[in-house]
């Protein structure tokens, strides 16, 4: 995490190479296939569908010095060390429109977006705290994507500038679990400035919480799609 901020600020993703097998047949591969397994390119691994998952880390901040981010930085680095797929998403590499309820919905930039999460089935969120409440470009951007967020596993990292707000990110969980039915992981990180040195995070107690969020997340996901 010591990393110069430009370089750190879009994380490289690492996608494994896998594909379902078509090629082929039982007989000449002596294998038994189900159309729910795929098959890990160059290997003879075989997996069901749902051990190849999609996960997004979406950091919300639109501050430049966001320690939010350094917190969905280090979220993302583990899972990518997962199998699956790690994505990442930081609002200001992507200019998105306030939500009119209208033509926003077709501003390329929302409906990229709305498919990056469609197609993810966990997602961490990043958010920075401002009057008791997740910043407003995260309200935001679920009023841009909407449905994209039906029945996804949601976890929270949060940061603060003291821990007085350690519950204000219920109401957007809740919002998320009622409208759309989302899955939320029930424990989420909280870091006020203490946890940081300069551009670090240096609590050994909140790096293994991040650790343990993105694990507890790739469990949820696996657990529900089995």
């Amino acid at each position: 995490m010591g990393q110069d901020r430009d370089n750190a600020i879009s994380p490289e993703r690492v996608q494994p190479e896998y594909g379902r097998q078509k090629d082929l047949t039982e007989s000449e591969s002596g294998i038994s296939f189900s159309p729910e397994l795929e098959f890990l390119s160059g290997s003879n691994h075989f997996l069901p569908l749902w051990s190849f998952m999609r996960y997004l880390t979406i950091s919300c901040s639109l501050n430049p010095n966001s320690r939010s981010r350094i917190l969905a930085q280090q979220a993302h680095q583990r899972l990518q060390t997962t199998e699956s797929e790690a994505t990442w998403l930081d609002l200001t590499e992507i200019e998105l429109p306030m939500c009119d309820g209208a033509a926003c919905y077709q501003v390329p930039a929302v409906q990229q977006v709305s498919r990056m999460i469609a197609e993810a089935q966990g997602i961490l969120v990043a958010v920075p705290i401002y009057n008791f409440d997740v910043n407003a470009a995260a309200k935001n951007l679920v009023e841009l994507t909407g449905e994209g967020w039906e029945d996804k596993v949601v976890g929270f990292l949060c940061a603060a500038g003291a821990m007085n707000s350690y519950m204000s990110v219920m109401s957007f969980a809740n919002s998320l679990m009622f409208d759309f039915r989302s899955v939320i992981v029930p424990r989420f990180v909280y870091a006020d400035k203490s946890a940081f040195t300069d551009d670090t995070l240096t609590d050994p107690k909140i790096i293994h919480r991040v650790n343990e969020l993105a694990d507890t997340l790739v469990r949820f996901t696996t657990a529900l799609k089995q």
